[in-house]
């Protein structure tokens, strides 16, 4: 059995909004789902460096898309 959903809504820019619809479409999912994915991900990222300051220092140059 899997865990209750609720919604969790948050304000975006238009930019990141379809940036991630864009992933989103490629990979097959709902941007809903993504956006769980990415949170559950990020979450665990940031458990393991402590603070999310801590987080942006170790990911800063780590983008590939820049």
């Amino acid at each position: 059995m899997s865990a209750a959903k609720v919604n969790a809504g948050v304000k975006i820019s238009a930019e990141l909004k379809r940036e991630l619809q864009t992933v989103a479409q490629r990979e097959d999912r709902t941007l809903s789902k993504l956006c769980e994915i990415l949170l559950a991900w990020s979450l665990k990222q940031l458990d393991t460096a402590g603070d999310s300051l801590t987080l942006q220092k170790l990911t800063v140059g780590k983008n590939k898309r820049s």
